[in-house]
């Protein structure tokens, strides 16, 4: 019925089709009468293949039942007449192995698809209708919707749709916001010829759920205001080709004035671009930091495709033929726009800009760290490298060999650390006499480290001469080599330098000790903390001589004084000499 001005009454009849939908009405529809105080569910029947019942009319159900493969009813057509007491139902009913729903009149509640706080609506611009303008107002679906509503410039409204959807398969989109519109979950589909959801003026705000477009057209068509996109949304559509009249191929979401805001989620473009842009586009926010994960565009041409304002801040996006189609407008401070691939798609990030203004080749999206951008491992583990011209040749300095003047109990050792001690040559052994004198000596351990005196004075090593190893390390000769002489220490000062095997401290046999210990457990020298002098047993004569196996040179000693006092001027007089 498409005669303008023309009345269709639908009385007592079956109309079918196998093809197609059972009626298609442009003008005004009558099902059943209403005049004759009976009502009727199975009279009169319209069937068809896809709809029952296309119209773009509202229309009067008095009787009967309508039923459709696809739907009893498309989504433009609205029942706004029933008999009194009745409600128009829903069923579902099989008929040759396929199922049909259904639409029909009878008695009982008529079902609601939502609600706002308590009070339900039979359809959702009923819904939106009703809530208060310009107060933020939470919808609440109670069940899948197969309706296309407009949300007008005095509304702000919040669908929580849960795991329900809202889709539209005709020629008409699922949502035309010209006011304030969120989505936070579930499901926008249109597998029809207009896109999902039209953004005309005000604000569009997507933070969950999906989008998609399985048509011909764009998952979202803005060409005013503002529309948001973050969190976990997702927006698919199969869409491609140019507007009639346009100049950009169409995207998933395209923008043709007005301004787009990405700050998270995933837009795909299965056919096409992710994004194809004439207004403004925000990817990312200009926060100071840069996220190369999310959000994420990826389209079958490019990722997105830009003739008008373009910023990049965050983000990744990627193409088959090319990440990026026009000119990047700004990026955060410090980045440029990187190019890298997956073996798939060619991608677009936000690197951090070297000295040289290039692109690092070396950049991996896996470490953001601004002080090592740019550095190649040589660059950091290489040594210093010093031109030969400004290395010194080092100067030879000679050691100064001096000895204490005044002897003390303690003979200082050289301060330097020797690395490895070795053990010296010592003299030959000399069988003592009863009559010698005999001094303990500590055996020292060659493996141990010598450990500086306190009373050394280093040398300054401008004065330190070059000395001759035998010097030092050779044993000290006596004028009398039958007399047993201590070696347990070198008189010596310490030498700045290195000093090598040769140069290490004296040291005696161990042999030679043992002989001497046992000597002194025999002559019972008592030394205890300074209360009693030396003693030694011996046999002197008249003239102060030791009679029995005397040296060839004689030994006098004063009164008070120890034999090893006697002895350590002995050494230190030979040494001197």
């Amino acid at each position: 019925n498409k005669n303008n001005g023309a009345k269709m009454y639908v009385i007592d009849a079956t109309i079918v089709s196998k093809s197609t939908c059972g009626l298609n009405n442009e003008q005004l529809l009558y099902i059943g009468n209403n005049d004759d105080g009976s009502v009727s569910a199975t009279t009169p029947l319209i069937m068809g293949a896809t709809y029952g019942l296309t119209t773009t009319r509202n229309f009067s159900f008095y009787d009967g039942i309508i039923k459709g493969k696809t739907a009893a009813i498309d989504d433009n057509s609205k029942i706004t007449n029933l008999p009194t007491g009745y409600s128009a139902l829903v069923g579902e009913e099989v008929i040759d192995g396929s199922t049909y729903h259904t639409r029909y009149v009878g008695i009982g509640e008529t079902p609601k698809s939502c609600q706002i706080g308590t009070t339900k609506y039979e359809t959702l611009q009923g819904c939106i209708n009703a809530a208060p303008n310009n107060t933020h107002t939470v919808i609440e679906f109670l069940d899948d919707i197969s309706e296309s509503v407009t949300v007008a410039a005095n509304k702000n409204i919040e669908f929580d749709m849960g795991t329900y959807s809202l889709s539209i398969t005709n020629n008409v989109p699922a949502i035309t916001n010209r006011g304030t519109l969120l989505i936070t979950n579930g499901s926008v589909k249109n597998s029809g010829t207009q896109g999902a959801i039209n953004q005309e003026s005000g604000t569009f705000t997507m933070t969950g759920g999906e989008v998609i477009a399985t048509g011909t057209k764009q998952a979202v068509y803005i060409t005013g205001g503002t529309a948001n996109i973050s969190g976990t949304s997702y927006l698919s559509s199969k869409t491609s080709g140019t507007p009639q009249g346009g100049t950009m191929e169409r995207a998933t979401v395209q923008v043709v004035s007005g301004t787009l805001n990405l700050t998270g989620g995933t837009i795909v473009g299965v056919s096409s671009h992710a994004v194809s842009n004439e207004g403004t586009v925000n990817i990312g926010t200009n926060d100071g930091t840069v996220d190369i994960t999310t959000p994420v565009l990826q389209g079958k041409v490019y990722g997105i495709k830009s003739t008008g304002t373009f910023n990049f801040y965050d983000g990744i996006i990627k193409g088959e033929t090319d990440a990026i189609d026009g000119t990047v407008s700004a990026t955060e401070t410090g980045y440029q726009v990187a190019n890298g691939t997956d073996g798939v798609y060619t991608t677009a990030y936000l690197d951090l800009i070297n000295n040289n203004n290039s692109i690092n080749p070396n950049y991996s999206p896996l470490s953001m760290d601004p002080l090592m951008d740019g550095l190649m491992m040589d660059d950091i583990m290489s040594p210093l490298v010093m031109d030969e011209n400004e290395m010194e040749e080092p100067k030879e300095v000679e050691p100064e060999v001096t000895t204490k003047e005044e002897p003390t109990e303690n003979v200082s050792e050289p301060t330097s650390e020797v690395e490895t001690p070795s053990e010296v040559e010592t003299p030959s052994e000399v069988e003592p006499s009863v009559g010698d004198a005999i001094v303990p000596v500590e055996v020292v351990d060659s493996t141990e480290e010598v450990i500086p005196s306190s009373e050394a004075t280093p040398i300054e090593e401008s004065k330190v001469e070059e000395i001759n190893v035998e010097d030092i390390s050779s044993p000290i000769e006596l004028e009398n080599p039958d007399e047993v002489q201590d070696k347990e220490e070198e008189v010596s000062s310490p030498l700045v330098g290195e000093i090598t095997e040769e140069q290490t401290p004296f040291k005696v046999n161990e042999e030679e000790s043992t002989v001497l210990e046992e000597k002194i457990d025999e002559e019972k020298v008592e030394i205890e903390e300074g209360k009693k002098s030396v003693k030694v047993e011996t046999e002197v004569d008249t003239n102060n001589k030791i009679e029995e196996n005397p040296p060839t040179e004689e030994l006098i000693t004063n009164e008070g004084s120890t034999l090893i006092d006697v002895i350590e001027n002995s050494l230190i007089e030979s040494v001197n000499n």
